[in-house]
C-alpha cells in the first residue's frame, strides 16, 4: 500500500482515497461519525434494522458525493411494495446530509407476511432481506468468485 499520513487527532467524519502501489486496488473509505448521523437517525426513532439500511444510504451517497467536481447533491433512494415503501440518504456538496424513510408500523421488516399473488390471485409468504450492491465496470475490481 502507499503510505498513509496519520493523525493524532480523532476524526469524527472523513472519506479518504486509498490506492496500492503493487496491486490493482483502489478505492474510497468511509466513516460517518455520532455527531452527524446519529442525530438524523435518531429524531425518527426508526427500528433498528430499518436505521442500519437508512444510515448505509446516507453513507453511500456521501461517499460518491465527497467525489464531486461541481456544488450539487447525491441522492440514494429505494422503493418498494414491502414494509419499506420508500428509502432517501442525501449528501450535499456543503457537507449537508439528509436522511428519511417510508415504513409500515405495524408490518415487522424482518418477518415474512402473507400476501396474494398479483398474478394467479393464491395466497404467498413474501419474505425480505438485505441485498448487497455489487459495482461492476471500469474502476471497479471484483475479487468475488
Amino acid at each position: 500500500m502507499g503510505a498513509m499520513t496519520h493523525t493524532t487527532a480523532y476524526l469524527d467524519d472523513f472519506v479518504a482515497g486509498f490506492a496500492s502501489d503493487t496491486l490493482p486496488i483502489r478505492g474510497r473509505a468511509i466513516k460517518l461519525g455520532r455527531g452527524s448521523l446519529s442525530p438524523i437517525l435518531d429524531r425518527h426513532d426508526y427500528p433498528d434494522h430499518l436505521a442500519t439500511i437508512l444510515g448505509e444510504a446516507v453513507m453511500l451517497a456521501a461517499l460518491f458525493g465527497s467525489a464531486m467536481k461541481f456544488q450539487g447533491r447525491i441522492l440514494v433512494q429505494a422503493e418498494g411494495d414491502g414494509p419499506v415503501s420508500m428509502l432517501v440518504g442525501e449528501y450535499r456538496k456543503d457537507g449537508g446530509l439528509r436522511a428519511y424513510a417510508r415504513y409500515d408500523k405495524e408490518l415487522k421488516i424482518n418477518e415474512p407476511h402473507d400476501v396474494d399473488c398479483p398474478f394467479c390471485g393464491s395466497s404467498m409468504r413474501k419474505i425480505y432481506s438485505s441485498v448487497p450492491a455489487h459495482f461492476k465496470g471500469s474502476g471497479f475490481y471484483s475479487t468475488d468468485k
